[in-house]
């Protein structure tokens, strides 16, 4: 979950960097007749699918799109009632992609036959809002079928779980949670199905889970996912690295908002969000002491098992500028750690970062005068732009050594901030009223400001009573805790943990997945062993009072949402317009149910009598 860099002079590009021998490999053609034969090779130990003609028909298409499709094709001229030819399609940026390396091209073509050999292509689903994880359990089969046929035909398993680790290197920008939640399953986790004890691969699962939850800002539950990949990968650097940055979050959310006040805006790096404030009293307690601490250790471990890294010594000065107790020696060690990081920062949008932080340790010190001329400095090097810095430079009145072209530069990274960020956001108002002074000290004249409005998180959790249910936790920690059961519905004979749980008279159920298994006897037992491997995919609840919280996505907005079960539609309709839901049939208990489902946001709403009178919380198509 990595911030893109904006751009604040022009739009930036983003450049695929592939590997040398790549480049070097730059000629090597892929043709149709080395799809005819590798088609041939591999549909010896496939079952074909009677719907269709067989053989596959293959084609080699020019086209830089990283894809390829198993798929009927009808001809124009057949006569009405002919089968289709099954057909399988390669483009050339798919070849390119994965280096021109043929394994990796040979799994991708064995995944896709084993879609026809399934029948999962053109078959219909048994209900619409179980298209997706329907979807996801066929990719499961697939790439299962597929890892099994190269074997057979005298390849590597491991090329497969090859194949998804570099596919998944095409969506590695966007949001876990969004990845997580797909219609396909990120590659992680299925290359950790194909090669199910591979404790690497199982470790990558649960890192990208770990983002997930940072994505909503749900520190607590990120730490254990990082844990939990430094348990399978003791050497997983990354993981203890964003444990312990969740672990600092932690500490930096439960601050006072006025103390928090009084310190510049932190950046914490790109793979990370700041927390919204709470409400405490405006000193430091014992609590956030704790946390600090804990916060600590977590750091010096990271350090301690690679101290050449500079992110971990850059984490480990934001931390020490950040100390609760306004420590002169450990506020000066962390000024003295990034400045070291700052000397040795490559990248416009790193330098900008440590700048920010260090900056930090100046204010704490007193030294605003230097706080500022680290900030400027930097930002003078570069047209990228960082929203931290910006507000932290906003916030005082600029000194009057800033002039001409210094000033200038001044204005346009104000009004960018003020552009682009909700005027809700911590600070806003000051910086807008030292961007108003400027620009009347310096007679300059510009654009309208846009107001931005609250960008919203996706939802993670639902909160029914004294149970808070996430999505991606492990099923077994609420299997027995919630209460006696009144019903278990399967949605599928081959999919055996596709499996709706369902409590308190239908008011409360909970939908499971797990990933594909070819040794499964699908004999439909509830064994202990199947409730372990099943994961949330979906909670819903009629009960008045349970709820689902939204947060903003712009960390330095401090606002949230409830949408509760009970609340009026018009109540709902002051935080989003619930005629901008999708009028969608979900299934609950066996039975379909028209709802207001929010594409992209996680959550639906079941409205009665003019009243929210039910919420779901489950994957986004």
């Amino acid at each position: 979950m990595i911030k893109k860099p904006f751009a604040m002079f022009g739009a930036g590009v983003l450049a695929l960097l592939m590997t040398s021998s790549a480049f070097a490999k730059q000629d090597v053609k892929f043709t149709t007749a080395d799809l005819e034969k590798m088609v041939t090779e591999l549909t010896k130990y496939l079952p074909e699918d009677t719907r269709m003609v067989y053989p596959v028909k293959c084609v080699v298409e020019t086209n830089e799109e990283v894809n390829a499709y198993a798929s009927p094709f009808f001809a124009k001229d057949a006569p009405k009632g002919t089968k289709p030819t099954a057909m399988m399609t390669v483009f050339t940026g798919l070849f390119k992609w994965m280096n021109n390396d043929i394994r990796l091209v040979r799994a991708v073509v064995a995944h896709e036959l084993a879609h026809l050999s399934k029948k999962h292509v053109g078959t219909g689903m048994k209900a619409a809002d179980l298209d997706l994880i329907f979807t996801r359990q066929q990719e499961y089969e697939a790439d299962a079928t597929g890892a099994a046929i190269l074997e057979k035909c005298g390849y590597s398993r491991k090329d497969m779980t090859d194949m998804l680790l570099r596919l998944g290197e095409v969506a590695r920008t966007a949001p876990a949670s969004l990845k997580v939640m797909g219609d396909h399953a990120d590659c992680q986790r299925r290359a950790a199905n194909v090669d199910k004890s591979n404790l690497v691969l199982r470790s990558m699962v649960s890192f990208t889970n770990g983002e997930a939850y940072m994505d909503v800002r749900a520190y607590n539950k990120a730490m254990m996912q990082f844990d939990k990949a430094v348990e399978q990968a003791p050497t997983f650097f990354e993981a203890k690295f964003n444990a312990a940055q969740a672990a600092l979050l932690k500490y930096y959310d439960e601050l006072t908002p006025t103390l928090r006040d009084l310190w510049y805006q932190p950046d914490f790096g790109p793979s990370m969000y700041l927390p919204p404030s709470g409400s405490k009293p405006p000193v430091p307690n014992d609590q956030d002491r704790a946390n600090y601490l804990e916060a600590l250790k977590r750091i010096e471990k990271v350090v301690g098992q690679s101290p050449t890294r500079a992110d971990g010594s850059e984490l480990q000065g934001l931390a020490f500028v950040l100390e609760p107790d306004s420590k002169a020696a450990t506020i000066s060690e962390g000024v003295k750690l990034l400045e070291k990081a700052l000397t040795t920062a490559v990248t416009a949008d790193d330098r900008l970062r440590i700048a920010n932080n260090l900056a930090i340790g100046y204010q704490r010190q007193g030294n605003i005068t230097t706080a500022i001329d680290k900030m400027f400095a930097e930002q003078k090097k570069t047209t990228n732009y960082n929203g931290f810095l910006a507000a932290n430079l906003g916030a005082q009145a600029l000194p009057d050594k800033i002039k001409g072209a210094d000033a200038t530069l001044a204005v346009n990274v104000l009004f960018t901030y003020l552009s682009n960020t909700n005027p809700q956001a911590t600070g806003y108002s000051k910086v807008e009223s030292n961007f108003r002074a400027l620009c009347k000290k310096l007679n300059v004249t510009t654009k309208e400001i846009t107001r931005q409005g609250v960008p919203i998180c996706t939802a993670f959790s639902l909160v029914d009573g004294d149970k808070t249910v996430f999505l991606l936790d492990p099923f077994e920690n609420y299997y027995k805790k919630i209460g006696a059961l009144d019903a278990i519905q399967g949605y599928s004979n081959k999919y055996s943990g596709l499996l709706e749980f369902v409590w308190q008279g239908g008011n409360f159920s909970i939908l499971t997945e797990k990933g594909y298994d070819e040794n499964d006897p699908n004999d439909g037992k509830i064994t202990p062993q199947l409730v372990s491997s099943l994961e949330v995919i979906r909670v819903t609840s009629y009960n008045p009072g349970a709820y689902l919280e939204i947060r903003s996505k712009d960390e330095r907005v401090n606002t949230s949402y409830r949408v509760t079960v009970g609340m009026t539609v018009e109540d709902f309709d002051k935080f989003l317009d619930s005629k901008s839901g999708e009028a969608k049939q979900l299934i609950h208990n066996a039975a379909m149910e028209d709802w207001i489902y929010f594409q992209g946001l996680n959550f639906g709403i079941f409205v009665k009598d003019k009243k929210v009178a039910g919420i779901t919380v489950c994957p986004s198509h």
